[in-house]
């Protein structure tokens, strides 16, 4: 069986932008929301029969604590903010699986579903479903694969490589070259000493590692015990012929 896990706060973010503004009876703005619920459904009617959907029940993590100016939701839309609840609830109302990030992210819940279900037999391949940079370190030649639902493509090793210049088990080393705007590290290297670095990740990762995918490129503090335990996600992806 193929299973789809899919990022629910890129989708929300993606269809709040894209779509136009549409309020319910007690003027709260759900467009974003019914978006998402309808790209949902459409998975699902297309033939998809396993699916979960990660979520940042709370924009910050416990990285805020070790990182001052890492991500908050500071300039983030209300209106937008406050379909997260929203799209949870009507997710878990249509019987998706469903994990709501709080210490962690939505793109560690991504990345521990992808090691761990991919390790069953049953399982035969394992999309992860956005097009964040970060994500594209555990794909995992065919088995584990990015799928950028938005534009349509599916990037498995080789696809990785042809679009970074190296290798997934290289993509944390090649986003702290490189740096992200969107978390405030873009570095002020020249061009000289960008291409150098990158040449030598290129020569010196020709084949995957061994490295673990069960979090982001970005770093990471020691985790409490609690923390550990929403990592466990084998077996809590559902099948939809099964309810």
């Amino acid at each position: 069986m193929d299973v789809y896990l899919v990022d629910g706060t890129y989708e929300l973010f993606r269809h709040f932008y894209a779509m136009p503004s549409h309020s319910n009876d007690r003027g709260e703005e759900v467009a974003a929301t019914r978006g998402v619920l309808g790209s949902i459904a459409g998975m699902l009617e297309s033939g998809v029969t396993h699916l979960g959907v990660a979520t940042d029940h709370v924009i910050e993590s416990f990285r805020n604590d070790l990182w001052t100016g890492y991500k908050t939701g500071e300039g983030v839309d209300p209106r937008l903010l406050s379909q997260f609840p929203l799209l949870e609830q009507a997710l878990g109302a249509m019987g998706v699986v469903l994990w709501p990030m709080v210490e962690l992210e939505a793109d560690d819940a991504l990345a521990g579903a992808a090691k761990s279900l991919s390790r069953l037999p049953k399982v035969s391949r394992v999309y992860i479903c956005t097009p964040d940079k970060d994500l594209a370190q555990c794909v995992r030649d065919d088995r584990v694969v990015q799928l950028d639902r938005r534009a349509r493509q599916v990037r498995n090793e080789e696809g990785v490589r042809e679009k970074f210049g190296v290798l997934p088990a290289s993509i944390p080393d090649y986003l702290a070259l490189v740096g992200d705007k969107l978390f405030h590290n873009q570095l002020w290297i020249g061009r000289l000493r960008f291409e150098a670095p990158i040449a030598l990740l290129r020569l010196s990762r020709r084949t995957s590692s061994s490295r673990c995918c069960s979090a982001t490129s970005r770093p990471y503090g020691r985790r409490s015990p609690r923390s550990a335990r929403r990592t466990r996600f084998a077996g809590l992806v559902r099948s939809r012929t099964s309810r």
